[in-house]
């Protein structure tokens, strides 16, 4: 799931070697399929890996290329910047067209319509870089240990994106699973195409040499007397044949096990051909299974692992049985046909003492019925062999489809609870240090708690620039303090004798200036 050959398989039908983005007044944001426009690179051209390019729409019809401007805070645009081809930029082009150059070929197509002005910017990537991105940000994990499920996730800054991608690697999986299924009936469809257009060639050449025979000597029809020779003829020729296409196959199979390395996923299997021998069937079929384990191990490490040599040791002990195998084969085959040829040689003796004109037409018809007979054959192990391809299914499934996906950052919840708490505790920090460090005394209860004798009166800190307060600013707040302190005086000296020294008068500077008597 997480290799390269699947993601590019998984990408070859989404469009994700472009990414379009448009302005706001915070950040740029990714468009994706919501873009009024799509461009169409040119697969076939060596493109260059471009940065950020502004197209600006001029009208309807034509649109100018343009390269921004690097500013203060690019480092909240959503994607890096690179170079662009200069040789396309502050161009006049068409919507439709070709835009060409040496570094670049490309096509913008308008899906919305676009007004005067309208302003939006895309990057053309690097297919492989492509490629190896998408291919880390999968995430592959089973649900539970003791079951078969799994669930596959990615982390991506556009949901709609990530859905698609996901969506599309599950169904490439799929496909691969269900092409690895299929890989012995392709090559034994391939194999019996080769075949029937070797027959049907040889086929039609006999049947046209047995239509001009027929006109020549103005026969319609062979004598039934000698029916029976040459029915025995036909068959003892096409078992032949049939041996010969045995002998065949094994010589091609030999010579598929030599020119391959270590990898025999594409080998034919006997049994698809028409082979029943349950030992070849057998060790053919184990030899494709633990190919096909070694070649999706080695997606995901290198031939050097342990258990890649336990299978490449596997595959030469399966490669020997069969070459031993087939050795046999050969043998007892070859010693098959050479019975049947002698049982030939015997029915043509008889068949040498038919009339010259029919002895003729009865051996262009001998071999138009073997070749008939090889067709038919070919043609049905072709049926056999696509029936068996049409109901192959995968062996995985996919429960669920994505559909939508979850915030994971910012998270918002986590930020503004975050944000609460530092707002809320670190002010109360500040006045909590502030009044325990605090160690100068700024109001009238730290002062009774300081000194703990009566309090008579306060008289604030005067700017004015003269000594007589009360005389010359009667109305001041000062000057009141004075008559209120003087009014305290009056109320204690009213119950007892006052005395010259019965008090003092006291005076703090720190926020306010603080005078006490």
């Amino acid at each position: 799931m997480t290799s390269k050959n699947l993601a590019t398989e998984a990408l070859r039908n989404l469009h994700f070697n472009v990414s379009y983005y448009a302005s706001t007044n915070i950040k740029e944001i990714e468009l994706y399929d919501k873009s009024p426009i799509k461009v169409e690179v040119d697969p076939d051209f060596p493109q260059m890996e471009m940065g950020e390019i502004t197209l600006t729409a001029l009208d309807e019809d034509e649109f100018i290329l343009s390269k921004e401007e690097s500013g203060f805070f690019d480092f909240l645009k959503a994607k890096a910047d690179g170079p662009v081809d200069d040789a396309i930029l502050n161009r006049r082009f068409r919507f439709g067209e070709t835009v060409e150059s040496g570094q670049s070929r490309f096509v913008v197509n308008k899906v919305k319509g676009m007004r005067d002005g309208d302003q939006l910017s895309f990057v053309i990537h690097n297919p492989i870089s492509v490629i190896d991105d998408y291919s880390r940000s999968i995430l592959v994990r089973p649900i539970n240990s003791y079951g078969t499920v799994l669930q596959v996730s990615m982390t991506t800054k556009v949901v709609e994106k990530g859905r698609d991608y996901v969506n599309a690697l599950m169904d490439s999986y799929i496909e691969y699973n269900l092409k690895e299924k299929n890989q012995m009936t392709e090559n034994t469809l391939r194999f019996l195409d080769e075949q029937l257009n070797i027959v049907e060639d040889s086929l039609k050449f006999v049947e046209r040499k047995m239509l001009n025979f027929k006109v020549k000597n103005k026969l319609m029809d062979v004598s039934s007397e000698f029916g029976g020779v040459l029915g025995n003829i036909q068959n003892l020729e096409d078992q032949i044949q049939k041996i010969d296409f045995e002998l065949q196959y094994y010589q091609a199979l030999q010579r598929y096990l030599v020119e391959k390395g270590k990898d025999y996923s594409d080998i034919l299997a006997p049994s698809l051909v028409g082979i029943s021998d349950g030992l070849l069937n057998g060790l053919v079929s184990k030899l494709v299974d633990v190919s096909l384990e070694r070649r999706k191990m080695l997606a995901v490490v290198n031939e050097t692992h342990p258990n890649v040599k336990e299978l490449d040791e596997q595959i030469t002990k399966l490669r020997e049985n069969i070459f031993e195998n087939i050795d046999n084969l050969v043998i007892n085959t070859t010693d098959r046909k050479a019975q049947a040829k002698a049982k030939l040689d015997s029915e043509d003796q008889i068949f040498a003492t038919l009339p010259q004109a029919e002895s003729d037409f009865m051996a262009l018809n001998r071999e138009f019925k073997l070749r008939e007979n090889l067709y038919n054959y070919l043609l049905e192990k072709r049926a056999e062999a696509g029936i068996a391809r049409a109901s192959n299914i995968s062996d995985n499934s996919v429960l669920d489809y994505a559909r939508r996906g979850n915030l994971i950052f910012p998270k918002k919840a986590q930020n503004y609870g975050l944000a609460f708490g530092l707002g809320f505790i670190i002010p109360l920090v500040l006045l909590l240090l502030y009044h325990y460090l605090n160690n100068k005394i700024v109001d009238q209860i730290q002062l009774k708690n300081v000194l703990r004798i009566p309090l008579l009166g306060t008289i604030g800190f005067s700017t004015k620039d003269t000594n007589m307060l009360v005389a010359e600013h009667p109305k001041s707040m000062v000057a009141e303090s004075f008559r209120s302190l003087r009014s305290a005086l009056f109320y204690i000296s009213s119950e007892k004798k006052m005395q010259k020294d019965t008090g003092h008068f006291f005076c703090f500077r720190g926020r306010k200036d603080v005078c006490k008597y």
